[in-house]
């Protein structure tokens, strides 16, 4: 299914969700159960099957015994698919990940949690977790996998807490206990098993690249569907959740709220890169990150790029990439944001006042310290090699940087060299320094897809419109540019209000995942019915293949293809099909197949096929293709 087919399915299921929440409720829970159907039907079909051997067994010993070699296999079989059906019922959801806080630890958080749970009817908070992310949220575990038994778990990040005031926290925590409230995350957390459950059993099926017909179809037609309904369904949840916030703290308390969330998660990117910045001149980190994030924040206001970075986010609108809907979605929802004349350009917002104390100083005290002392531990213990090597890393780039600025006044440089000393430079000194070696690739070579990326990339960031040609001409020179590229572009022109802009590049990206979709299914496998064409490899290069296949005295005959695909054309598959001196499967084809697919090195993505058994038809349609036998003796 493609991504503009799931996102019109997931719309008609919106509304649907909106009109009438309790039947759609009802909808989603049915369609749950008929996935169980098909499953108790096959289960039952298989277990039927085996009893039907078994009866065979009991009845007819002689005649089962004498077809051994059919019987036992089958029984294998029937066993293997009982017990993947039984296994896909099985999940289990881990622990949320974090530090457990108690109330002891913080009375005040806790206090904040009483008075919401008793202002909500909320079932128990078994467990607070605070985690280093910018971010909330609860949290249901089952206990018994798919039949239930709820643990909740509250997670709040102490980003957020040291970023955002009291007030907008218990907004934020107020949202999520909403889910409770109204018993969203419990039957929410439900679904979320069965959609695990179905992927389970397609990921067991795919891992052992394994077709079973009985399930194929079926996946196919529901999975899209439970995902979209799911969907549907935890989106209009966000917005039930959201009006229960803005009912218990004030509709301006949430909205500001909600407005500091993209301003506070902008603003700690780029904190965070100032960090990480350090190891271009430090073996090891310095400063301590987690402690010091309320109060960099707040030194750090600047009123003007807080309010681009919240008009930007209001430009943003609701996609089918995350289940919250957009902010200037959310924020009309609860009333918060002003109807707006041009549908496609939101009513201005007010920029919320900075917080003057955060909430982790108020709600969390002296155990604010202490989670930043333990986080910063568990960082510096995962990050102390990494930075190292990295370290290490960019100290080698300064080397061959030098060497090929030293290369360069002797003799002109290529255009592969000057990308690479563009990328070099790039990593070690900046972006200024970095655009007039690109520049002085392009010059050389227009057609430089790399070279015409980054540029288009790095212009961009620094608000030069000159760059949206670049970008363009990367994806028509190589469409993998294609995610990168256009997301950039999607980026600028939602920072520039430009909505109708973006979503053009928002297309280009969805049709260019459901053409890359098309590709990796097409070259996943080959059959008789697909149509093969000549190898068309240069002399050079099909000499560099036979020198590496003629050694190998198992082979008697080798056939080299191209199969016909309809997605990226110009990035050919080919087929190399190999008869060898034996003809039976066995031991010995898997050991030639596997020499042949992973130690022979081929110019393009290779199909190799071993012409022997099921695979032995295929001799005679590559004897079809002309120049394809490169090997007979």
């Amino acid at each position: 299914m493609t991504a503009d087919l799931f996102d019109q399915m997931l719309k008609r299921y919106e509304v649907a969700a909106a009109r009438n929440p309790q039947a759609y409720r009802l909808r989603v829970g049915l369609f749950v159960l008929l996935g169980y159907a098909y499953i108790a039907l096959m289960l039952l079909l298989v277990l039927a099957l085996a009893g039907g051997l078994v009866y065979l067994l009991i009845q007819f010993p002689r005649f089962v015994l004498a077809h051994l070699k059919f019987t036992l296999p089958t029984l294998m079989v029937l066993g293997t698919m009982a017990w993947l059906v039984t296994r896909s019922l099985i999940v289990r959801l881990p622990r949320p990940s974090g530090i457990e806080i108690t109330r002891a630890q913080a009375p005040r958080l806790f206090a904040m949690l009483d008075g919401l749970r008793t202002e909500l009817g909320t079932p128990p908070i078994h467990r607070v977790v605070v985690t280093p992310e910018f971010n909330a949220a609860m949290v249901q575990r089952p206990r018994l996998g798919v039949f239930g038994w709820q643990e909740n778990y509250l997670i709040v990040g102490l980003p957020l807490m040291q970023v955002l005031g009291y007030p907008h926290v218990r907004g934020v925590v107020a949202h999520e206990l909403g889910h409770l409230s109204r018993q969203h995350s419990r039957f929410g957390q439900w679904i979320y098993c069965q959609v695990r459950t179905w992927e389970n059993l397609m990921d067991y099926l795919e891992q052992r690249e394994q077709r079973w017909d009985l399930f194929t179809p079926f996946f196919e037609w529901y999975m899209p569907r439970l995902e979209a309904m799911s969907f549907a369904l935890r989106r209009q949840g966000e917005y039930e959740a959201d009006r229960t916030a803005a009912r218990v703290v004030g509709v301006q308390t949430y909205g500001d709220a909600l407005c500091l969330m993209p301003i506070g998660a902008e603003w700690l990117g780029r904190y965070w890169e100032r960090v990480y910045d350090q190891v271009k001149h430090s073996h090891r980190p310095l400063g301590k990150p987690f402690h010091e994030v309320g109060a960099a924040f707040r030194r750090e206001w600047n009123p003007a790029t807080a309010a681009q970075t919240l008009q930007e986010a209001l430009n943003r609108p609701t996609d089918v990439v995350d289940t919250h809907p957009s902010l200037q979605d959310r924020l009309r929802a609860i009333g918060y944001l002003k109807p707006s004349s041009d549908p496609l350009r939101p009513a201005p917002v007010a920029l919320p006042a900075l917080p003057t104390q955060s909430a982790a100083e108020y709600l969390l005290g002296a155990a604010e310290a202490a989670l930043a002392d333990q986080f910063h531990s568990d960082w510096q213990r995962t990050i102390q090699p990494l930075w190292q090597e990295q370290h290490k890393y960019l100290q080698q780039t300064r080397a061959q940087v030098a060497q090929l600025q030293q290369k360069a006044q002797q003799t002109l440089l290529t255009v592969d060299e000057l990308y690479a000393l563009a990328e070099g430079t790039l990593e070690v000194q900046g972006e200024a320094q970095a655009i007039p070696l690109l520049q002085q690739a392009l010059q050389q070579d227009l057609n430089h897809a790399p070279s015409n990326f980054l540029l288009g990339a790095l212009l961009l960031k620094q608000g030069d419109e000159a760059g949206i040609a670049y970008l363009e001409r990367a994806m028509q020179i190589n469409p993998h540019y294609t995610t990168e590229a256009a997301g950039i572009l999607y980026d600028y022109y939602i920072s520039k209000g430009d909505l109708q802009r973006a979503i053009t590049y928002r297309h280009q990206i969805r049709a260019y995942h459901d053409q890359l979709a098309t590709a990796q299914q097409e070259r996943k496998n080959i059959s008789l019915r697909d149509k093969f064409l000549p190898h068309g490899l240069s002399p050079t290069q099909l000499q560099a293949v036979l020198q590496q296949l003629m050694p190998n005295p198992d082979i008697v005959k080798a056939y080299l293809v191209q199969k016909e695909v309809k997605a990226f054309r110009d990035e050919p598959l080919l087929v190399l099909g190999v008869r060898p001196r034996w003809s039976g499967m066995g031991r010995k084809t898997e050991q030639l197949l596997e020499l042949l697919t992973e130690q022979v090195s081929y110019p393009y993505p290779t199909f190799v096929i071993i012409l022997v058994g099921e695979n032995k038809p295929f001799e005679k349609v590559f004897e079809k293709v002309p120049g394809a036998l490169i090997l007979s003796r």
